[in-house]
């Protein structure tokens, strides 16, 4: 039998239920060193979580960024892709990066994220003080 390629490419776009685009996932691919990586057995535990954790980190901090939110009574909507993510889909990401910071001991990327805890601003751009 031949044996299955392993497409990291792939493999991370079925990580997490979001749809990245391939610029996303190649970035992640890179910047969590496994961009090479040709068999599963290949992926340690930890680099499985922190391509999740960079995955994820897109959806969550990508809402602070993109001018594709829309605001509506204190809920909100966040386009990734074709996708929309709700406040309460936001809840669950940060709870799943929460745990894998925790795991990992990564107490500044806790702050950063527990920095974004403070709600949805628009961000004005002729605004200076943010």
């Amino acid at each position: 039998a031949m044996a299955q390629t392993f497409n990291i490419i792939e493999f991370l776009s079925g990580l997490t239920n979001f749809i990245f685009d391939k610029a996303v996932l190649n970035r992640v691919a890179l910047d969590n060193e496994v961009a090479d990586i040709k068999e599963y057995s290949e992926l340690t535990e930890e680099k499985r979580d922190m391509c999740k954790a960079s995955l994820l980190e897109t959806v969550v901090f990508g809402a602070y960024q993109t001018a594709s939110t829309t605001s509506e009574h204190g809920s909100y909507k966040l386009s990734v892709g074709a996708q929309t993510v709700t406040s309460k889909m936001l809840e669950s990401i940060k709870s799943e990066l929460r745990r894998i910071y925790k795991k990992y001991g990564l107490d500044e990327k806790m702050e950063a994220l527990d920095e974004t805890d403070g709600g949805l601003k628009w961000i004005n751009e002729n605004d200076t003080d943010y």
